[in-house]
């Protein structure tokens, strides 16, 4: 028993001094066996402190995942982020952001999926880097065993330099075998202390590694149950779906583009169709309705004044004539009655006078006063015949006048009306032609309008012969409204020939005023006529009787201021020639004012017609552009829809390439983690 306790204390170092043995081998042992536990004790420290540091990560980044449901972790994700920053726990906050920019959301954002496993990022290096990956601590095992190597090899070492052996003494060598056997006592306790403190050691690591590897797997777990995997061959087979998708889709984009294209130009056909059907509705229909009351307007109003300032010439004209023929008339009853009168009081004198003669000289005048009488009874009935035949004169001539302007104011009522029906006729007829004109370009531009729909429902690729086909039928067009506007212009000239046919009667109406003038002058000179022979008789009468010449010289040049007043009845006709040539000239200026405005309507129609050519042009110049912007947003959807498939192609093969790269590396660093694992038991072996 105490040979059994004496070698099992013997194992302890250092109580060899306390027994009195003081060899320097003690003292080493002693300080090789303290350096142990001081080793062993900051080894386990250092074991304990970075354990607790694990716990208060792994704590953390647990308590970021606790009770969370993978249905609301997406609606989630920024308050997990926002708690993950505001931990105190040191590297928790970058350790969380990296995993969550490995977080994509899925199609319809309600998902949350994981591109890397939760090892990546949650493992023994990240959380446990001081205990897992801390070379020093692992190598502590292996110092302990070292040092009771290093402790065994000196203790030989100082035993064996004991040994003497050149000595021949019993003693000397005995205390020499003593001090070895000594040394190599304190050699082999260090070395067992040294490879006990490591097992023990070793031991602690191992278990407290694999506490934290089992907490970190559990972890692991954890996150992976609630961001599922997204692995690169899922990618790889959505890229693929997506792809097929994609040509599929490009497959059908030509007919949906084709299809819609199609409705687009039968959108643009159908407004363009309206456009064209507002647009000369609003240009043709006011333009056409306001020419036509326009020059319906223009001539009634033309003939109209026409007729009333003929018909009020020719009534002021007849109403003067009326006046100077029936003054003439009481000019001519006045001096008939004033020279009967002065003929009468003539007579009476002379009847007096021959009294008186024949009462002083009744025997020498007896023979005379029957030579008188004679002479009177002829005289009186000379006067009788010249008062008759005056008066027959005078009466002809009243009749020759009322017949006269009877005849003209016949004529001019004929004239009056013919040119009043006439008027009427070619109002009529262009009032009819304007209107033919206007159906039959709307008859046109129905049936152009037609044509430009049947030519809108054809294909895409006849869009630009639509075009050509649209622009020759406007051409059409218009060459229909100038032939309307030729065929109006005719009318005007008809229009205007009649006016000229209506002056031809007007001039023809003047020559017969003329030759009522001659007539009237025919008149002045049997007038004058009349008083040649009045003055024949006056000087018959003047042989007979001095008295008698005197009375017939006062009668002749009564006669004379009666013949002056027809000769101012024929200025006043005269006058009258004047006003009806003044008449005509006004119809002449009428006409040309009426031929000014045909050739003010013939412009304003060319200026219509230019207008509307303009609007056409404009209108299919417009129709091109729109065509060519079609185009061109159909290329730039074709170039955008390309450039977005690319790029989305692309990116997917970068991911894809990234996915590949990361997986490669991680099995990079699994091989050489596993080689590393062999080199390390390779090396403790």
């Amino acid at each position: 028993m105490d040979t059994q306790a004496i070698d099992w204390m013997y194992l302890v170092p250092g109580l060899s001094i306390l027994d009195g043995h003081t060899g320097l081998t003690a003292y080493i042992s002693l300080a090789l066996f303290l350096v142990m536990l001081a080793v062993f004790f900051w080894c386990c420290v250092r074991l304990w402190v970075q354990y607790r540091v694990f716990l208060k990560v792994r704590s953390a980044i647990a308590d970021l995942v606790e009770g969370a449901d993978r249905k609301e972790l997406a609606s989630e994700r920024s308050q997990v982020v926002t708690k993950a920053a505001e931990s105190p726990v040191e590297g928790v906050k970058e350790l969380w952001r990296e995993f969550d920019e490995s977080l994509v959301y899925s199609a319809d954002l309600t998902q949350l999926y994981n591109t890397l496993d939760a090892d990546h990022f949650f493992n023994a290096r990240t959380m446990a880097g001081g205990l897992t990956s801390n070379r020093l601590l692992a190598a502590t095992p292996s110092f302990l065993t070292a040092i009771g190597v290093l402790g065994t090899f000196l203790g030989l070492t100082l035993g064996l330099s004991g040994l003497n052996f050149s000595s021949n003494e019993l003693a000397e060598l005995k205390a020499g075998i003593n001090q070895m056997i000594s040394g190599a006592g304190v050699a082999f306790v260090s070395s067992v202390w040294g490879v006990f403190l490591s097992l023990i050691l070793n031991w602690i690591e191992k278990k407290t590694e694999r506490a934290v590897l089992k907490k970190i797997t559990l972890l692991q777990y954890k996150i992976d149950f609630l961001y599922p995997r997204l692995p690169a061959e899922k990618v790889l087979v959505d890229i693929s779906d997506h792809s097929r998708e994609s040509r599929n889709s490009l497959a059908g984009l030509a007919e949906q583009i084709g299809s819609e294209l199609q409705k687009s130009v039968e959108g643009m056909s159908r407004s363009m169709q309206d456009a064209i059907a507002t647009k000369l509705s609003e240009i043709l229909n006011p333009a056409l309705q306001a020419m036509s009351n326009n020059a319906s307007q223009q001539s009634t109003q033309a003939l109209e004044s026409l007729i009333e300032q003929f018909s009020s010439g020719l009534r002021a004209e007849g109403i003067r004539q009326k006046e100077s023929m029936d003054g003439a008339a009481d000019s001519v009853n006045k001096a008939m009655e004033s020279i009967s009168g002065k003929m009468d009081s003539l007579f009476t004198e002379i009847t007096e006078k021959q009294a008186k003669q024949a009462e002083v000289d009744a025997a020498r005048t007896s023979k005379l006063n029957a030579q008188l009488d004679e002479q009177r009874k002829n005289s009186e009935s000379q006067q009788q015949q010249l008062t008759t035949q005056f008066a027959q004169q005078v009466n002809s001539l009243s009749e020759h006048q009322a017949k006269v302007v009877e005849d003209l104011a016949v004529a001019s009522g004929k004239q009056m009306a013919d040119f009043t029906e006439l008027a009427k006729e070619q109002a009529g007829g262009m009032t009819k032609a304007f209107s033919e004109a206007v159906n039959s370009m709307q008859d046109q531009t129905r049936q152009q309008l037609g044509q430009l729909q049947q030519q809108a429902e054809e294909t895409d690729g006849r869009l630009k012969q639509m075009l050509e086909s649209m622009a020759g039928e406007q051409a059409k067009l218009l060459q229909t409204i100038s032939e309307g506007v030729h065929a109006s212009l005719q009318q005007s000239q008809q229009l205007a020939e009649q006016h000229k046919q209506l002056l031809d009667k007007l001039t023809q109406a003047s020559i017969s005023v003329e030759q009522s003038s001659s007539h009237l002058n025919t008149s002045a000179s049997q007038l004058g006529i009349l008083s040649g022979n009045l003055s024949t008789a006056a000087a018959t009468l003047g042989e007979n009787s001095k008295v008698v010449t005197d009375n017939i010289a006062a009668a002749a040049r009564q006669n004379e201021l009666a013949f002056n007043g027809v000769k101012e009845q024929v200025g006043v006709l005269d006058e009258l020639e004047d006003s009806i040539m003044a008449a005509v000239e006004q119809f002449e200026d009428t006409a040309k004012l009426a031929g000014d405005s045909f050739n003010t309507m013939r412009v304003h129609q060319d200026e219509y017609l230019k207008g509307v050519k303009d609007e056409f042009s404009a209108l299919g110049d417009s129709l091109r552009q729109q065509v060519l912007q079609i185009e061109e947003q159909a290329s730039e959807w074709l170039s955008r829809y390309s450039g977005e498939v690319s790029s989305q192609v692309e990116a997917r093969m970068n991911e894809w390439n990234q996915q590949t790269l990361s997986f490669t590396n991680q099995m990079v660093n699994t091989v050489n983690a596993i080689s590393g694992v062999l080199d390390d038991l390779t090396v403790r072996t």
